[in-house]
């Protein structure tokens, strides 16, 4: 296969969709498959008019390079030369900011390949399972989102069963959070009977008020008359401030977190 079948067929590979302005920070390779010496420069596609590269690469036929955009995530132009003794412009191109590979054929021939984007997680699944005690576990969860802080609760599991908490959903419902964001969140759980259980958490995790006789929501934040958030007073019948344990956040693009006793 000669070197233009190759670049032909390389290029059917390659996705040329556009996708939304500053969201890719890797490094774009470049590969010269044009048979002669190129040199290709690159510009800031805010600035209309070419004048100063922020980078360019002079390149030997079947040459390899990586451009290391340093955390510009941005739209960007290129421009392409015969390099010489003085350069022959060829030709140039406007480049999405997905950009990760650059492919320079022959004549004006020129391919690009773009990260893959992926769909953002607006709804977060919680999964807490009992895997280990043959007494039912009880535990209630607090969420944390900026001036928001909550406690719901209780949850009971037997042993050996789960439960699927659409925690999006409820912090949409019960507290009009808006889907997409991602609560810290923390919990506190016990076992009851002849030697009862606990998991809470240690001194510097946050003391937060739960209900110990019924199903709860409690907001532990109140607002004053002058707009000021204060710490709610936790007293009252059955209320009892206890600390909660935090838990590891959703990895990144992944609707799921786990919880397991």
């Amino acid at each position: 296969m000669n070197i233009f079948s190759l670049f032909a067929a390389t290029l059917l590979t390659l996705t040329t969709a556009h996708f939304a302005f500053g969201q890719s920070e890797q490094p774009v390779k470049i590969d010269n498959k044009s048979g002669e010496k190129r040199k290709i420069c690159f510009y800031n596609d805010i600035v209309k008019v070419d004048i100063v590269a922020t980078r360019c690469f002079t390149m030997a036929p079947g040459e390899s390079v990586t451009w290391n955009r340093e955390g510009n995530s941005s739209n960007f132009r290129v421009r392409i030369f015969k390099s010489q003794l003085v350069d022959k412009y060829l030709y140039s191109r406007r480049l999405p900011g997905r950009t990760t590979l650059i492919l320079i054929g022959a004549g004006s021939r020129f391919g690009f390949s773009e990260q893959e984007a992926k769909a953002a997680i607006t709804r977060y699944i919680l999964k807490v399972c009992n895997r280990k005690y043959d007494q039912r576990v009880y535990f209630s969860l607090g969420f944390e989102a900026n001036k928001f802080l909550v406690t719901e609760g209780w949850w009971s599991l037997a042993k050996g069963k789960c439960v699927d908490l659409p925690v999006s959903k409820m912090l949409k419902q019960n507290w009009n959070v808006d889907y997409g964001t991602l609560p810290r969140t923390f919990y506190y759980a016990r076992i009851y009977g002849k030697d009862p259980l606990y998991w809470r958490g240690g001194e510097s995790d946050h003391n937060l008020c739960i209900n110990e006789n019924r199903a709860h929501k409690t907001n532990q934040f109140v607002v004053d008359s002058a707009g000021k958030y204060k710490p709610f007073a936790c007293a009252g019948p059955g209320l009892k401030a206890v600390k909660f344990r935090r838990l590891d956040d959703p990895k990144a693009n992944q609707q799921y977190y786990y919880l397991t006793f």
